[in-house]
């Protein structure tokens, strides 16, 4: 794998390579209070941190495993949001606290999912698109405003918007 998280400091024009071998990258997002950066891995399934500031300044470690993880949102509380997407070999189920695994299914289908996650990795919330339909759907954004969310897809000619 090839992708890398690179960092640049205009003063000094300084590049330098936080992360390599990602598979993947699409999604990149800084913690409210700057300490780390996350990056989403699709192929990984996971979505990894890098820490910024701290005694953990300049480590990596594995912040949360999701299915085919897209673009990563923080907001204003500093919660992520994680657009999320089921291929048809797999589906999400969770219990009262949130906690999900992984199965497989036989259906044909990809599940767009919006995934809210604690500043810690823990899942908060799960939005899905229910489609009813066989055909392929997929969500690459998810953005909290004060009336609720928006999700969006750059495949599909669509956005879908859940009010509080």
């Amino acid at each position: 794998m090839t992708g890398r998280l690179l960092s640049y400091d205009p003063r000094s024009k300084e590049v330098r390579v936080l992360l390599k071998n990602l598979e993947i990258a699409v999604g990149v997002a800084v913690s409210k209070g700057g300490n780390f950066v996350l990056v989403s891995e699709f192929l990984s399934d996971r979505i990894r941190r890098h820490w910024l500031k701290g005694p953990k300044a300049g480590a990596s470690d594995i912040f949360a495993t999701l299915p085919a993880p897209d673009n990563i949102k923080r907001n204003p509380r500093g919660e992520f949001w994680v657009a999320a997407n089921i291929e048809s070999s797999r589906k999400i189920a969770y219990d009262r606290d949130l906690l999900w695994s992984a199965r497989e299914e036989e259906q044909k289908q990809s599940v767009p999912l919006g995934i809210k996650l604690s500043e810690e990795g823990n899942v908060l919330r799960m939005v899905t698109i229910d489609t009813g339909k066989t055909t392929e759907y997929s969500v690459s954004e998810v953005q909290e405003s004060n009336s609720g969310l928006y999700l969006g897809s750059v495949i599909n000619n669509y956005v879908v918007a859940t009010l509080n």
